[in-house]
């Protein structure tokens, strides 16, 4: 668990760091797109009942980490 938590920090670091040549509308335009895939996949999911995440038979508070 450790690993993957300074691998995960260490790709975003880089990520961050890395010289990017857009423009700010590019930078919005992928913003917007991304968040227009993943709400369109979310409301597709959650149509058809794919998640399951929250469901009683399978949700119990012990088991939620805040």
């Amino acid at each position: 668990m450790i690993t993957l938590v300074i691998s995960i920090f260490i790709f975003n670091l880089v990520a961050f760091l890395m010289k990017k040549k857009l423009l700010p509308y590019e930078y919005y335009a992928s913003i917007l797109f991304g968040l227009l895939v993943s709400e369109i996949a979310d409301r597709f999911t959650d149509k058809y009942n794919w998640y399951y995440f929250f469901e009683p038979y399978w949700y119990r508070q012990e088991f939620c980490v805040m």
